[in-house]
């Protein structure tokens, strides 16, 4: 019988990439996905959904089944390595048939299958679904899979007997990077209980490691627990069981930063959002308050915007005109001319480090890349990250593929630049830093100077409840976009 599909946390895992500002530019991987896409890898019979189940279960084979879209990375990089595989491909041949199915041209069967991420690989046996794994897999891991499969064995068993093996590692360094990749395959199979022991094994380890760890378990994990908190009231009980015992530190005078900022995200993770909040509230009423808490200003500054404690975000900004600055002069970069490499080729990003087994799938749509938040310029000079749009190699027709990538970053930057340069204003209003707001707005308006620009300043002011700070520069900007 073939096998529900397990619900699982929402997980916004788009894959981004930061970019140099230094010229010449190196474009991402990808170009826009209006461009005609390439033919599917040869393993992929030319059959549509029904009548491949109806011969794979005639002919007695293994359906592989890949669901997939078109503006999708690592399904893209699956058709460049994994599907062309001589090893896979010869066991398709002698022992399965497998098909490559577009999700966004196939909405019904996107339906019928319940998929909700990409690229997601679907087995069926005697015409029923067996099972199903959920982001690239190299073909190592499709072979290891295919051949469990044969033996009875699911996904889930070969991830619960490699969890076993790293759970008796003798090397906490080495079982970390790999039981951390496992959560969210454990979590897409719907083990959340074994999510939950891995997630509090990584989350006691990490103090012991370094900076960069610890770091780390938050960038790749805070919308694990995020989304397990949401789903399982065990989960739920462990984390806000870790949050009070930061809460009493806190409360005790700590001041590691590193326990502060542990305490800020769980906080979010638990839904203790506005318990931070007037903490951050109480700190920002004095001077000192202020300067420890602006080591915090890339945590907090949004979500306090979002929870209208407009005063206290605008009072965390440390450097609102260099990071305004910043963003404005990352516009500039790409209005320079391209510079194509040798060969009329672009050079391609150097992802780094050794590529994974498995690389986290893609939400249902592509979604627009998050906010750097202005705490971002602190944290080093790098583009603010563009989600890879999907495509086929920019080596073909390089200088277009090169024109047209530019472009959409530009707009994306653009829009970014907009939305936190009037957010910054409106926080500093809400400060009384009118000063600094007035010239922030100098810097939006001097480098897009169109009507969204001043209607953005106008009603992020608005926003933050504080339009009358600047009655006649909002009247004054309003005429001018209505012209």
């Amino acid at each position: 019988m073939g096998r529900s599909p397990q619900p699982t946390p929402a997980m916004p895992m788009n894959i981004f990439i930061a970019l140099p500002v230094t010229l010449p530019m190196v474009l991402l991987l990808s170009v826009p996905a209006a461009r005609a896409q390439d033919e599917p890898p040869a393993i992929f019979a030319k059959l549509d959904y029904e009548t491949a189940l109806a011969r794979s279960k005639a002919e007695g084979r293994t359906l592989i089944l890949d669901a997939m879209t078109s503006w999708c990375a690592p399904c893209k990089q699956m058709d460049r390595t994994t599907w062309i595989d001589p090893r896979l491909v010869a066991w398709v041949a002698e022992r399965g048939l497998a098909i490559q199915l577009d999700m966004d041209e196939l909405v019904d069967v996107r339906k019928a299958l319940g998929v909700t991420a990409y690229p997601t690989i679907v087995l069926f046996q005697d015409g029923s679904e067996y099972d199903r794994v959920v982001g690239f897999r190299t073909a190592d891991a499709m072979l290891a899979w295919l051949g469990a499969a044969l033996e009875g064995k699911r996904a889930e068993d070969l991830m619960l007997e490699e969890l076993a093996d790293l759970r008796a590692s003798a090397d906490p360094a080495r079982a970390w990077g790999e039981r951390s990749r496992l959560v969210q395959d454990l979590l897409f199979t719907g083990l959340r209980d074994e999510a939950l022991v891995e997630l509090l094994w990584l989350y006691d380890l990490r103090a012991s490691q370094p900076a960069e760890i610890r770091g780390r378990f938050w960038s790749r994990h805070f919308h694990d627990l995020q989304g397990l908190a949401g789903e399982s009231a065990d989960a739920r009980e462990a984390f806000t069981d870790l949050h009070q015992d930061l809460t009493a530190r806190v409360a005790q005078g700590a001041t590691d930063e590193g326990l502060v900022r542990d305490w800020i995200r769980l906080g979010f993770v638990v839904g203790e959002g506005t318990a931070t909040f007037d903490w951050a509230d109480e700190r920002a009423s004095t001077s000192e308050g202020v300067a420890s808490l602006r080591r915090f200003e890339a945590l907090l500054f949004e979500p306090l915007v979002a929870a209208g404690r407009w005063r206290t975000a605008g009072l965390l900004l440390e450097d609102p005109l260099g990071h305004v600055r910043f963003l404005r002069d990352t516009l500039g970069a790409y209005d320079q001319p391209l510079e194509i490499g040798s060969g009329g080729a672009m050079p391609l990003i150097p992802m780094g480090g050794p590529k994974p087994k498995v690389i986290p799938a893609i939400p249902m749509a592509p979604e627009k890349p998050a906010a750097a938040g202005p705490g971002a310029a602190r944290r080093g000079k790098v583009l603010p990250m563009i989600p890879m749009l999907g495509g086929a190699s920019v080596q073909d027709d390089a200088p277009d593929a090169a024109a047209a990538q530019a472009a959409e970053i530009r707009r994306r930057l653009t829009e970014q630049f907009r939305h936190e340069a009037a957010t910054c204003y409106a926080a500093l209003l809400a400060a009384g830093r009118e000063g600094e707001a007035a010239e922030v707005a100098g810097l939006l308006i001097g480098e897009l100077d169109d009507a969204r620009a001043r209607t953005a300043l106008v009603a992020a002011a608005m926003r933050a409840g504080v339009e009358g700070r600047a009655r006649e520069a909002h009247q004054l900007w309003l005429d001018e976009a209505a012209r």
